[in-house]
């Protein structure tokens, strides 16, 4: 993953959870900011918090799953996924960028992508969390058995590919 373009997507990434920090606003409202957040597991919100319309929906033999696809060509997907499961055990939440020899064709779609994972991880764990998850994919680091807003967490990172488990 020391694609300089993937690199460039996940600083910007990283750059707009950043910028949604810096409002302004009183004492109050800020030290509230910086309280931990309980995590938000629930179906319903983390689906809206995609911002995207669901394209598919999985039964899986303990839950559902549910695809955001970024493009589509007839039955094929030409574009890298975006999805989040709702296990007995878990909430996944997973991700694909792509990569060609260019290294461009791409990266409008892998942004996106990102952008849909700080937005659902901002929700389900707090900014702070999703800054720092998706600082360990832009590095290349899974992380294992991870405590965030009071939840164990793993990522795992890909060539092409993240998932971000979390165990309520």
């Amino acid at each position: 993953m020391k694609n300089a373009s993937i690199t460039a997507v996940l600083a910007l990434a990283l750059g707009l959870l950043a910028g949604c920090s810096q409002e302004g606003g009183s004492a109050d409202s800020k030290a509230d900011q910086q309280a931990p957040q309980a995590a938000q597991l629930d179906e319903a919100g983390m689906i809206a918090a995609v911002g995207r319309p669901v394209v598919s929906e999985t039964r899986l033999n303990d839950g559902k799953g549910y695809s955001f696809l970024t493009d589509k060509c007839g039955k094929s997907v030409c574009g890298p996924e975006f999805g989040l499961e709702f296990r007995k055990g878990r909430v996944s939440v997973y991700w694909e960028f792509f990569r060609d020899d260019d290294g461009e064709t791409f990266e409008a779609m892998n942004a996106e992508n990102l952008q849909l994972a700080a937005q659902v991880l901002t929700y389900a764990l707090g900014e702070d969390s999703a800054r720092q998850l998706l600082e360990s994919v832009k590095n290349g680091e899974p992380v294992r058995d991870g405590k965030f807003a009071g939840k164990r967490v793993g990522l795992s990172t890909g060539p092409t590919s993240a998932l971000v488990q979390i165990f309520p």
